[in-house]
């Protein structure tokens, strides 16, 4: 089971950045090892292209357990070079898979927001997201 598609530029998630903080809040209050969140860029065109074309860089992170979160990068496939610099602490188990503390989770979501503006390559861009294992 999964959430609704919910997008930023309401009045609940004004930008990414609050989508992305309220998403991965969830994931974690809820606490389900088969759970993870995707987060992808909402095309100039609106999200219906993104559901028909399906070629807007996303992002996923999945609830490993009370301890981390793994963050995988599908964003890298498509601009390679792009994302920002990854936090030290954070460990790389396989290539664009990352292992998160879930103390970190403010610096995560940091760095969803700058790497999906990044990659976006506009300064005002949208996100969708939802949750899936619920």
């Amino acid at each position: 089971m999964w959430t609704r598609r919910t997008s930023s530029g309401s009045q609940e998630h004004p930008t990414p950045k609050h989508l992305v903080r309220a998403m991965l809040a969830r994931l974690i209050e809820k606490a389900g090892s088969s759970s993870w969140a995707h987060f992808e860029v909402i095309s100039e065109a609106g999200w219906f292209r993104n559901e028909l074309y399906g070629e807007q860089p996303w992002v996923e992170v999945a609830y490993v357990n009370e301890r981390s979160l793994q963050l995988n990068l599908g964003v890298s496939m498509k601009k390679p070079g792009c994302t920002p610099k990854m936090p030290e602490r954070w460990e790389s188990s396989r290539k664009g898979l990352w292992t998160v503390p879930i103390s970190d989770t403010e610096a995560l979501a940091d760095w969803v927001d700058a790497c999906l503006a990044a990659v976006s390559g506009r300064p005002q861009y949208h996100v969708s997201g939802w949750i899936e294992g619920l």
